[in-house]
């Protein structure tokens, strides 16, 4: 069963450019030591509303996912075991169904697919 390995961008009062900075270089790392997914832990804005690491976390892993440096992500707000990308992941990585995260819809985590 796939580890779902954790980045934690949430605590340690990181900027924006030092959590996005600290992001990529695991994402790197974990993708040449061959796991296949991580779970990027960076909160969800005091207000609730989205805070500004997770605004720019998002858009830089669309540009990852263009650029073919991951495979795919997902807020766990937007994941679904229910549509056909989550069927598909779910069947790939098993463990994704035991995942507390995934199961409350965290709002402040992200799965990256690598």
């Amino acid at each position: 069963m796939e580890t779902i390995v954790k980045i934690d961008v949430e605590s340690g009062a990181l900027t924006v450019a030092e959590a996005l900075a600290k992001v990529e270089t695991e994402l790197e790392i974990l993708k040449l030591s061959g796991v296949k997914m991580a779970k990027i832990v960076h909160g969800y804005g005091s207000k609730g509303v989205g805070g500004e690491i997770k605004k720019a976390l998002l858009m830089r892993l669309t540009q990852l996912k263009r650029s073919k440096k991951i495979e795919d992500f997902s807020p766990c707000e937007a994941f679904s075991f229910l549509s056909f990308t989550g069927k598909i992941y779910q069947k790939k990585y098993p463990s994704l169904l035991i995942d507390e995260d995934l199961k409350t819809k965290n709002f402040g985590i992200t799965i990256v697919f690598l």
